[in-house]
């Protein structure tokens, strides 16, 4: 069942399975056909967001039981619905005690059935980590952990193990023999020598065979005593004999654990991004795809899954064959399969047709929506601002070049290293390259990925394709420019690796090899240096600066919005299109409220320089600079007006509601702060600095102390909120009107005036929708018209019931008006105001949205007679008449020209948003 219209919930210990079933009802009425579900299989116990998957193939005991997950499947059929399960191939969660695979390969090392399971490189570049897997699980270095006694002695689960707070590392069988040597008593001391006898068989198989016996024997005759012996040498862990012997023992395992950050320079398992705590899967490996999939198979062959959200598809060796085999054995299953993915398009790119799935999770669209609602001509007059106001000058492409090579140096230098490795043991089998040093072959890797202009290319053994050489050929070509000191050599080289270009095809499956690996690091970088580092240090207008947007695209040209609409009108009309998701990095109505900024740039100078005067005197010193740096202020006053409640635009600062709201803004400061990585971090958090950040935020956010200050910030907030509204009522019409399929995240259905993560996760606060959508359907079964309910909601607009009302329409008008299958057609505007619309056709439907709402009224919404002799020009088989699906006004057509048009001021006579269809064929929709 393809889904005409998803709402993600976030699944949690605090929002279950049987807290999904109370709102089916709810969401059904709203015109949602399928809940989008964030992972809910078994992850880290007290995990809010449910990546850190443990276990593929068991449900998550605190989401719910199977008995709880049945029900709220059948709830769903029950109301015509059905779901879409948000999975994670790339990575689960590793460390802790709860990942059997994992365990098994500390336990096993390369004999451990898993050991394929995980992209691990046993061979890496240091001999001491050879055979090993690293463990930078101590938040220490090593020596000092055993010299404190953290390293502790535990006997479960059938075996001996040290443990580190919540992580287990459990030991080798063999090394059993140094912990039994002197035991008491000597039935369990009998032990040791069968335990070290294991060492010297030769046969894998049979060596981990007679292992598991022995311990399977030790467990059901001694398990008393050897759990007494545990308890005894955790009693003498800190002695210098104690300690002795765990260096001894833990020199003996396939592990070695070590101080978490010694990741970024020597880890030698491949992860998700810079987490050390997850660790990724080789989907390629054919026994890994077939046990991570079984009960997702399992669900989707029984109904219960309608498709899949696959999450960081871009992080896998073969993202297209992964989809192709997803879709195959779907079929085999004799279901269709819903199928999106997790994909980041740049700017130029387009979604290839070669993808075997319905489209991307809509961050495209997301920006789209953002662009045109920002006005580029105001792009000279804000760079004058922000250069002025920071001192930056800088271009976004060099901000984030010079991001993702920090990232490659620092938190993903491992990762780094063991793709240079790769490359160099493919140099050293050629004697026209094996001079090449490792130092070189390093330096151009790093430059090349960082100049790369996409997420990642799809070199995969066939012919590359054009889209693919063009971006190697660029990235080569602007990395080999930016490097003076290489010979352009080895950029010729890894040219001809990443292209695969050589006769020999022994040779080119080791250049296949190593592109597709090298593709795996691209995209990791790409986030990791321009989402979550660059888009917090090039902060010129932040309603830009979103999960796949571009800053340096300064708006969006209606004509590319309308060519992005066709295209996947034609290509791919069920892909999801979305306005806001658990990764944005700000709600859907803080862009649209920050996007009026682009129209009154002399205004926002303006207000920033008054308002940098009156909090001078909050911001102090710290070792002989400025903090907190005027980057991070003119964040903070972007955000403070975006987010700003719209429950508090016009009351007093209630000490409560503006002090909850000064934590959030407080929390988000500081956690932008450790992003951009310029004077504070994650790793390396500089605790005065943050001090100073955070004595700033709150110094400027009392309305003691700060009075002037907030009654300019509360007054300028409030001047921008109507075209804010505006902008909001335009992307809530957009997103439900045009083609793919559009997905809501939960609670955005009113105000969504949140901020990155963990901002928006907080709790939704569901029966007040509910409440608000049961009194809109009472107004109208009463007979109350859509018109007089339209002026009741825009009187009180500030209560965000006006964006539910418009959401719940249109998604239920959707499909009888047969929007999921029309086609897309744009259409021309006309008169003064022209740029200010952006009209299309939908099967019969007429959309006409409001653009740079602020230039068309300075206050209030643009409606009504303003419009002067604007109008949206009809096609040649237009109705002769009209009805508005919101407001319930019939509209009728004028002649001019010799062409038959819609005038703005009679679409836009109520709002600055209208949905037209011909008066013979519009239906009254509740």
């Amino acid at each position: 069942m393809i889904p005409r219209a998803t709402y993600r919930l976030q699944f949690h210990a605090g929002f279950r399975f049987t807290d999904a079933i109370t709102l089916i009802p709810y969401l059904r009425s709203l015109g949602i056909s399928h809940v989008y579900a964030s992972p809910y299989l078994r992850a880290r116990a007290g995990s809010p967001h449910g990546y850190d998957i443990v276990d593929h193939n068991a449900l998550n005991p605190e989401i719910g039981t199977s008995e709880e997950y049945d029900a709220f499947v059948s709830a769903l059929r029950a109301n015509g619905m059905g779901h879409v399960l948000d999975f994670v191939p790339n990575h689960m969660g590793v460390g802790g005690c709860d990942n059997a695979w994992w365990l098994d390969v500390l336990t096993w090392g390369r004999d451990s059935h898993y050991a394929d399971y995980f992209d691990i490189d046993w061979e890496p570049l240091r001999a001491q980590l050879r055979g090993k897997l690293l463990l930078p699980f101590l938040g220490r270095q090593y020596g000092e952990v055993l010299d404190a006694g953290e390293l502790r002695w535990e006997y479960g689960d059938g075996g001996f193990r040290l443990r580190y707070y919540e992580h287990c590392f459990p030991l080798t069988p063999p090394s059993y023999a140094a912990v039994l040597e002197g035991a008491e008593p000597a039935s369990l001391a009998s032990f040791a020598p069968l335990f070290a006898a294991l060492a010297g068989m030769i046969d894998r198989i049979e060596r981990r065979d007679a292992a598991s016996s022995l311990r399977r024997l030790v467990d059901e005759t001694e398990r008393d005593n050897a759990w007494a012996l545990a308890a005894r040498l955790d009693a003498e862990r800190a002695s210098p004999e104690g300690k002795a012997l765990i260096e001894r023992v833990v020199d003996a395992q396939h592990w070695r654990p070590t101080s978490w950050k010694v990741a970024a320079e020597e880890i030698n398992y491949r992860r998700f991004f810079d987490i050390n705590g997850l660790g990724a899967l080789r989907m390629e490996h054919a026994a890994t795809f077939a046990d991570a999939h079984a009960l997702a198979f399992s669900l989707i062959e029984r109904g219960a899954v309608d498709g899949l959200r696959l999450d960081h598809v871009d992080g896998l060796y073969d993202p297209l064959g992964y989809c192709d085999l997803l879709r195959s054995r779907a079929e085999l299953l004799g279901e269709p399969l819903y199928l999106v993915v997790e994909k980041i398009l740049a700017g130029h790119e387009d979604l290839r047709e070669r993808w075997n799935v319905d489209g991307t999770t809509g961050y495209e669209f997301m920006n789209a929506v953002t662009g045109i609602a920002i006005d580029p001509r105001a792009e000279r007059a804000f760079d004058r601002t922000y250069r002025t106001f920071t001192g930056d000058a800088a271009r976004f492409a060099d901000v984030a070049y010079t991001a993702k090579r920090f990232v490659l140096i620092t938190a993903l230098a491992a990762e780094r290293n063991v793709l240079a490795l790769r490359l160099d043991r493919i140099a050293q089998r050629d004697p026209h390259t094996r001079d090449f040093t490792l130092l070189a072959l390093t330096r151009a890797l790093v430059n090349t990925i960082a100049a790369f202009p996409v997420y990642r290319t799809y070199v995969r053994g066939e012919a590359i394709n054009d889209e693919d050489r063009h971006d190697i050929e660029w990235a080569i070509a602007r990395a080999r420019s930016w490097d003076i000191t290489s010979e352009g050599s080895v950029y010729a080289f890894l040219r001809r690796v990443l292209l695969t270009e050589t006769d020999d095809e022994q040779v080119r499956e080791s250049y296949v090899d190593f592109a597709m690996h090298f593709q795996q690091l691209t995209s990791p970088v790409a986030a990791k240096g321009v989402e979550d580092t660059a888009f917090y240090r090039s902060i010129r207008l932040v309603a830009l600066n979103e999960v796949g947007g571009d800053p340096a695209r300064f708006g969006l040209a209606v004509s590319e919005f309308h060519r992005q609409n066709a295209q996947r009108a034609a290509h791919r009309p069920h892909a999801m299109i979305a306005t806001a998701t658990h990764d944005a990095k700000r709600g859907e109505d803080v862009r649209a409220r920050l996007a009026v900024l682009s129209e009154i740039p002399d205004g926002w100078s303006r207000a920033i320089a008054r308002w940098a005067r009156l909090n001078g005197r909050h911001k102090t010193t710290v070792r002989g600079e400025r903090a907190p740096s005027s980057l991070a202020e003119y964040l903070f006053y972007q955000t403070l007006i975006g987010a700003w409640p719209a429950e508090l635009l016009d009351a007093p600062l209630d000490p409560p509601a503006f002090a909850a709201y000064a934590d959030r803004i407080s929390d988000y400061v500081l956690k932008a702060g450790r992003e951009a990585k310029l004077r504070t971090s994650w790793t390396n958090p500089d605790g005065e600095y943050e001090a100073a950040l955070e004595r700033f935020v709150r110094r400027a956010m009392d309305p003691a102390a700060a009075p002037v200050f907030l009654a300019a910030a509360q007054a300028f907030a409030r001047e921008i909120a109507a075209g804010g509204f505006s902008n909001t009522l335009a992307q809530t019409v957009l997103h439900a009107t045009a083609p793919g399929v559009p997905d809501t995240y939960q609670g955005a259905e009113l105000w969504d005036l949140s901020l990155v993560d963990p901002d928006n996760r907080r709790p939704v606060d569901f029966a007040r929708r509910d409440a608000a959508l049961r009194a809109i359907d009472d107004a109208l079964a009463a007979g109350t018209e859509r018109a007089a309910i339209v002026r009741d909601l825009l009187a009180r607009a500030g209560d965000g019931t006006f964006k539910l009302y418009v959401l719940a329409t249109l998604l239920r008008h959707r499909a009888a008006a047969g929007w999921p299958a029309a086609s897309y057609e744009p259409l021309e505007t006309t008169g003064p105001l022209a740029g200010h619309l952006v009209a299309y056709r939908r099967g019969r439907a007429i959309v006409a949205v409001t653009r740079l709402p602020r230039t068309v009224a300075a206050a209030g919404l643009p409606v009504g007679e303003l419009w002067n002799d604007t109008a949206v020009r009809l096609p040649a088989d237009g109705a002769p008449a009209y009805r508005d699906v919101l407001t319930g006004l019939h509209l009728h057509p004028v002649e001019r020209d010799g062409a038959r048009e819609l005038p703005a001021a009679s679409l836009f006579s109520l709002l600055p948003v209208s949905v037209v269809e011909p008066a013979e064929c519009a239906l009254e929709r509740t």
